[in-house]
């Protein structure tokens, strides 16, 4: 059954309580206070380490600050950007070793979720051992731990997953085109509109280990794992087969794969972004979009909706979400019978809340106060300011509010960007 196709009706409904406070006031601190840098960071953890060694008073300009430098890292990593916005949650990303994870109290949760992982590479054959080579350098790896979480901040699951550290790959030798696009936010926020206006069904599917299904091109040989070390063979390395996690040509190779499956279905790829798929029939519409592992699908038929899953599954390892709820750090809440789509980022906002201690401030109705002197990060003729910024992070602040202006909060976007 299809649902019929109804008249334009309003496409999108953005609701977004103000949890923003006023703009905290700056305090100068004394000159008898800069010794205590090194405490405001441990209270706060905000300061970088590394910033922290090369401050000093001799090399005024040493630290510098970009207030677009944290949102446009998170633009180009090559995994889900929902893990990425968790980020800025310090409770979601464990930076534990394994050591740690593993005689912690969740070491049980810790290595079942990185025997999963191990099984799946080994079932999708990704190396095989072979003897070092003499003439080649190998590329080192690690284990990333990570806790999924769902909308209202509960423990969704465990994930652990086997990097390769890229930035030991030698250029022209391991690796040469890397580019891979990703979904632009506005073609996510057009698709939602979309499907408002038609009725559209919403469904979310997620790729299990979506890079390890690329093809490798160069011969690339890697450690073995940590704590997966061959009995027969300990003194063996790893010769990929299949592109992994953490490897410079890793996005691209599956984004080369995805695409190819898509045009073997009959699928048409939009020009105006590379990452929106159509296969429309004479009554029925199909979408499909992609941003790393995370594929939407957009059907005004429960049939035609199935199929596009059942054709998925066959080709890759897919885990089907059902309704779309949750994406890339928003959440989405469905009335496709009334033509009712609301998006939303309370937790994210919540957790920026949380992270710079201001869980507790005011809302306003203005996201600006009345006057505010802006200030320079840096100056040539004292430190105070620039040991002002670092014990207050407003780059990192810039960019975390930034994304939420792109995403669902156009009305602060001149507060974001004074």
């Amino acid at each position: 059954s299809h649902r019929s196709l109804p008249p334009s009706i309003p496409v999108e409904s953005i609701h977004q309580p103000s949890l923003l406070g006023p703009t905290p006031k700056t305090r100068v601190p004394k000159a008898s206070k800069v010794r205590s840098l090194k405490e405001i960071y441990e209270k706060t953890n905000i300061l970088a380490s590394s910033a922290l060694q090369s401050l000093n008073p001799q090399n005024q300009d040493a630290i510098t600050f970009d207030p677009l430098d944290t949102f446009y890292n998170y633009m180009i990593q090559d995994h889900s950007l929902e893990d990425d916005l968790y980020l800025y949650n310090h409770d979601s990303f464990d930076t534990l070793s394994i050591q740690e994870a593993l005689s912690g109290p969740e070491a049980d949760s810790w290595r079942e979720a990185m025997d999963s992982e191990y099984q799946s590479l080994m079932d999708n054959g990704t190396w095989h051992l072979v003897p070092r080579p003499v003439d080649r350098k190998l590329v080192s790896c690690k284990w990333l731990l990570r806790k999924k979480f769902n909308a209202d901040g509960s423990i969704s699951r465990y994930k652990a997953r086997l990097v390769a550290r890229g930035f030991s790959q030698v250029p022209g030798m391991d690796y040469n085109e890397t580019f891979s696009p990703v979904l632009r936010i506005t073609s996510f926020r057009a698709l939602l509109a979309t499907a408002a206006q038609f009725h559209l069904l919403v469904h979310q599917m997620d790729v299990r280990t979506a890079f390890l299904h690329g093809d490798l091109h160069e011969e690339i040989y890697m450690e073995q794992p940590p704590t997966y070390t061959s009995k027969d063979h300990p003194d063996y390395v790893c010769k990929l087969v299949k592109s992994l996690y953490g490897l410079k040509q890793s996005p691209r190779q599956w984004y080369e794969r995805f695409t190819t499956c898509m045009s073997n279905l009959g699928y048409t790829r939009f020009q105006s972004d590379p990452n929106v798929y159509s296969r429309n029939g004479p009554h029925t519409i199909l979408l499909l979009a992609i941003y790393v592992d995370d594929i939407l699908i957009l059907s005004n038929s429960d049939d035609v909706l199935s199929n596009a899953k059942s054709e998925l599954h066959a080709s890759f390892s897919m885990q089907d979400m059902g309704a779309l709820h949750y994406c890339l750090g928003i959440q989405v809440l469905q009335d496709p019978t009334h033509g009712l789509i609301r998006i939303n980022q309370q937790s994210y906002v919540e957790s920026l809340l949380k992270k710079y201690n201001m869980s507790t401030c005011k809302g306003v109705s203005t996201p600006l106060p009345l006057s505010i002197k802006a200030k320079t990060p840096t100056s040539s003729s004292t430190m105070i300011p620039t040991f002002d910024m670092v014990a207050f992070p407003y780059a990192n602040i810039l960019g975390g509010i930034r994304y939420l202006v792109t995403c669902t909060r156009p009305d602060i976007c001149f507060a974001a960007n004074f």
